[in-house]
């Protein structure tokens, strides 16, 4: 049964890994900076002059290359532009460490680029953040795209409570608490099978972001979403559940749902041509351009 204001439809029943991707044209633009008022933000640009933006923002870790397979395929029909938020890619740190922070970051980036309206794709803890950013200017966003996201409660990969995350970010921090922190926390990217951070402060960061998440701030904002959203996710995430997605449906007024037997947690690698499909023929023709985007 589709949850109540919802279209739930299941998809592929082959399994998908990353591999299945290898073969599809793949690209990496260049990451250039940006100014905002939130501080410098490094972002790419692929697609047509002329063609409706969508903003596309990575997970917790990630980069603007998240999305090398799903980019040129949305880059057919779509300005692209991906964010590389602070302290990841080829973004310096700044101070936003929160998930709020995230959310604001993606309006400053809109802003800085002259952009008025535009769909807001985003994978993991980004489509927390897209949530909130989409719930606090409702009439900005065109589409919303959640690609395997954080949602409105607890989920597999987050057992422990925010102040657990905290007081991690905090022995990390302390100078004779940072070995045995750190190992406790590589252990756990292991387990998740997450890359571990290059430094102790990109650690710090991560276990802040993480820390920060508010799950019943990102209930609330959905159900003060009005664009049309499409959620995706795979019956076999291994960080995600399933369940999770179910319930942002069904908060997320006329949400539609797409499941995949198989696909794991980076749907936007290992499902791109059925993502970058769905996208076009769903929200294409409710779009109209926003304005031209001049990158230097």
């Amino acid at each position: 049964m589709s949850p109540p204001g919802a279209r739930a439809r299941r998809r592929g029943t082959g399994s998908a890994t990353i591999q299945d991707v290898t073969n599809h044209r793949s690209s990496d633009p260049a990451p250039r900076p940006l100014d905002t008022l939130l501080g410098p933000v490094a972002v790419t640009d692929e697609g047509p002059v002329e063609a409706p933006f969508i903003v596309c923002v990575h997970g917790l870790p990630g980069s603007s290359r998240d999305f090398r397979y799903l980019g040129p395929l949305l880059a057919d029909h779509f300005r692209v532009v991906r964010i590389e938020m602070p302290g990841f890619g080829a973004s310096p740190a700044g101070t936003v460490d929160s998930i709020a922070g995230w959310s604001r970051v993606i309006h400053a980036t809109a802003d800085a680029l002259g952009l008025e309206r535009f769909i807001l794709l985003a994978h993991s803890f980004g489509g927390g953040a897209a949530i909130l950013a989409a719930g606090a200017r409702p009439a900005r966003i065109a589409g919303l795209v959640l690609v395997s996201s954080t949602g409105a409660r607890q989920h597999r990969a987050l057992r422990r409570p925010p102040r657990f995350w905290a007081r991690m970010g905090s022995l990390v921090a302390f100078p004779p608490t940072r070995p045995i922190a750190t190992a406790m926390a590589r252990r756990g990217y292991r387990a998740r099978k997450l890359p571990f951070p290059s430094s102790w402060r990109d650690l710090r960061l991560q276990l802040r972001l993480t820390a920060s998440i508010d799950f019943a701030a990102i209930g609330r904002a959905a159900a003060k979403v009005t664009a049309p959203t499409l959620i995706f996710q795979a019956q076999d995430d291994p960080l995600v559940e399933s369940a999770i997605a179910t319930d942002l449906a069904q908060k997320i007024p006329g949400a539609s749902l797409h499941t995949f037997d198989t696909g794991g947690h980076h749907l936007q690698k290992t499902r791109a041509q059925d993502i970058a499909t769905i996208v076009t023929h769903e929200l294409l023709p409710q779009q109209d351009p926003a304005g031209v985007l001049e990158m230097e």
